[in-house]
């Protein structure tokens, strides 16, 4: 059985994965180990109704404000940004308010990246705002996979009541999971992404509509969502 060892120190979580061997003779060998910082504040998934500060036509970008005095390079050719503001035009104009994700964390002199494409990831599929169609990840080389899994999205998706405005892709973790349980899933994604829509027209500038776990609870969850059986062992009871 497959073992995840979680321990922390005064600077970082720990999480290591250990893989059996076949030859019950063999020692466990590492294979997954996970660094996590105790410091760490990325923001990078984080989903929120940003106000366009700044609008620099020479560099194609606007200035987003995601919280007060915090802000967010925004390239601006986005496909249908969703405002949440009343608008006469679909270009991103100083003052609006619209929905954002952030791709990137600032660096030391840059700000932030953002994009008002944004995606909500479950563990076997991804719904992203205006890409549109089915596409999947690049790990999976199963033709025939591919071929009847998007047979039987599309025929999801026809019966949509809602017009589609996001695309899907089917994560590596879909290949080997039940159809049912991805369809399930997607379900659940598409009813959560008109729910945040919904809401964000309701909320002020600088709302956060999503925020992302933890990359130590990502990490756990990827392991734990495997069909092989983990046992969980740690010394810390936080």
């Amino acid at each position: 059985m497959r073992k995840l060892i979680l321990t922390a120190t005064k600077q970082a979580k720990i999480a290591v994965v250990f893989q059996p061997w076949e030859s019950e003779n063999e020692k466990e060998q590492a294979s997954d180990i996970g660094l996590f910082p105790e410091d760490n504040s990325s923001l990078v998934g984080n989903i929120y109704i940003g106000h366009v500060r700044d609008v620099v036509k020479n560099i194609e970008a606007a200035f987003v404000e995601i919280a007060p005095d915090i802000l967010g390079y925004l390239p601006l050719k986005q496909d249908s940004p969703v405002f949440v503001c009343r608008k006469n035009t679909e270009k991103i104009c100083e003052g609006d308010n619209l929905i954002v994700q952030v791709v990137k964390d600032k660096g030391d002199t840059k700000n932030a990246v953002l994009t008002t494409r944004f995606s909500l990831t479950g563990r076997y599929v991804v719904l992203t705002h205006q890409k549109h169609g089915i596409q999947f990840s690049s790990k999976i080389h199963d033709d025939d996979f591919k071929s009847e899994m998007r047979a039987k999205l599309e025929h999801f998706l026809q019966n949509q009541e809602t017009p589609l405005t996001y695309g899907i892709i089917v994560r590596t973790e879909g290949y080997e999971a039940d159809v049912e349980e991805i369809l399930r899933e997607l379900e659940d994604l598409i009813a959560r992404y008109h729910t945040m829509i919904a809401l964000a027209k309701t909320r002020q500038k600088h709302y956060l509509l999503k925020e992302t776990s933890p990359p130590l609870l990502e990490f756990v969850q990827k392991q734990i969502s495997c069909r092989d059986p983990c046992e969980i062992i740690t010394d810390s009871g936080e």
